[in-house]
């Protein structure tokens, strides 16, 4: 998964990792792209930054073949803290983002 910020690349993220990039208030299109191996698609949307909010999303996208095979949801809601914490520190590694 590439995810690019206004259209800057800040990080590809392989299965079971994470990222954060601390972005100042503001409104930014999130960019969610796969490889052309997935057969998925991009996906846009508008993220809004209010002034000291911290906003985490869990980045998904789930791609079936003809078989059910699941490569890889397209939702990319906010959560809580506690959620988030809670499920990095099950399953992810961090992997640095690129600062805009």
């Amino acid at each position: 998964m590439r995810v690019s910020i206004n259209d800057k690349k800040i990080v590809a993220l392989p299965n079971n990792t994470f990222s954060y990039i601390k972005l100042p208030a503001g409104n930014y299109d999130l960019k969610i792209s796969w490889s052309p191996l997935t057969g998925g698609w991009s996906n846009t949307k508008q993220l809004i930054i209010a002034p000291n909010q911290t906003k985490f999303l869990q980045l998904n996208s789930s791609v079936y073949t003809a078989i059910g095979v699941e490569l890889g949801s397209s939702k990319h809601d906010p959560s809580n803290k506690e959620s988030a914490e809670a499920l990095l520190r099950q399953c992810c590694k961090y992997v640095q983002a690129t600062k805009l």
